[in-house]
């Protein structure tokens, strides 16, 4: 059984995700720089620690979980960020992920189904044989 052709799309996967990540982090700042509310909730020095980590924690894992600054988990302020125009969050936030969903995570689970569907063929002899 071949697993370049799986191989290849995992690592197609991870390269659009880390992309996607990079450029993400790239167009998020400057629009929400621009955003009046949110300047002024950066203004308390523990939020601008809370945006600065995110922002680093998403590039270097996922950016979707850019979106906990937003969130209002726990009723926390930090976790608060209010933009006077929205769009400069939801919008850009929302295209990435569906970027991403289908530019990454659809294709590493082509990748699963086929190594998952390659192994379905095979018996006992080979995989002991292997």
């Amino acid at each position: 059984m071949g697993y370049s052709i799986p191989q290849a799309l995992l690592f197609l996967a991870i390269g659009c995700t880390v992309v996607c990540n990079i450029i993400y982090f790239k167009v998020n700042y400057p629009r929400l720089q621009e955003d009046e509310y949110v300047r002024k909730w950066q203004d308390i020095n523990l939020n601008h620690t809370f945006f600065v980590a995110v922002r680093y924690i998403a590039l270097f894992t996922h950016h979707k979980f850019f979106r906990i600054i937003y969130s209002k988990a726990f009723n926390s302020i930090h976790l608060s960020m209010v933009a006077f125009q929205p769009k400069n969050i939801f919008f850009l936030s929302t295209l990435f992920t569906v970027l991403c969903l289908a530019f990454s995570e659809m294709i590493a689970l082509v990748g699963a189904f086929y190594l998952t569907y390659n192994k379905l063929l095979k018996d006992q002899v080979f995989y002991t044989a292997v």
